[in-house]
C-alpha cells in the first residue's frame, strides 16, 4: 500500500516489519494491508513453473511496491535438470531476486528433490 492509499496486486507472502494497516481472517486465509515502507520482500508462490508473460506482468506490477520479489515453486516439471537451470535464469532475467522450486518431476521417474534450493530458500529467511 502506497501513502496515497494504492494496493499493489495479490502477494502470496509479504515479508514485513512493525505492524500492519489492516488486516482481517477468514477460516482458510489471512489478508493483510502492510504500508509500503514496511515490505522487506515478497514470495510468489507457483505449483508448476513454466515462464509466461502472466508472470512478468505481475511480477513489474509488485516492484512497484517492493522492491525484492523471490519466486517458490514446488515443481519443475522436466525430465532435464538443464530445462529447470534453462527456466531459474529466464525467472531471474526477468526480474524476480531470487528463484527456488523443491523438486524436479516427469512422468515415470521417481520425484528428484532439490535439497540446495530448500537449504538456500530457508538461509535466506535466517538471514533477514
Amino acid at each position: 500500500m502506497t501513502e496515497d492509499g494504492a494496493l499493489s496486486l495479490e502477494v502470496d507472502i509479504i515479508v514485513y516489519e512493525g505492524s500492519p494497516f489492516h488486516e482481517w481472517r477468514t477460516e482458510v486465509m489471512r489478508f493483510t494491508l502492510v504500508p509500503k515502507e514496511q515490505v522487506r520482500f515478497c514470495i510468489e508462490c507457483c505449483g508448476f513453473l513454466y515462464p509466461t508473460m502472466r508472470h512478468k506482468k505481475h511480477l513489474e506490477e509488485i516492484l512497484k511496491f517492493s522492491s525484492k520479489v523471490v519466486l517458490y515453486a514446488e515443481c519443475c516439471w522436466s525430465k532435464e535438470k538443464r530445462t529447470c537451470k534453462k527456466r531459474k535464469k529466464t525467472f531471474l532475467n526477468t526480474g524476480f531476486g531470487q528463484f527456488f522450486y523443491l523438486y524436479r518431476w516427469y512422468y515415470g521417474m521417481d520425484k528428484e528433490v532439490n535439497e540446495a534450493d530448500w537449504f538456500h530458500f530457508l538461509d535466506t529467511i535466517r538471514n533477514l
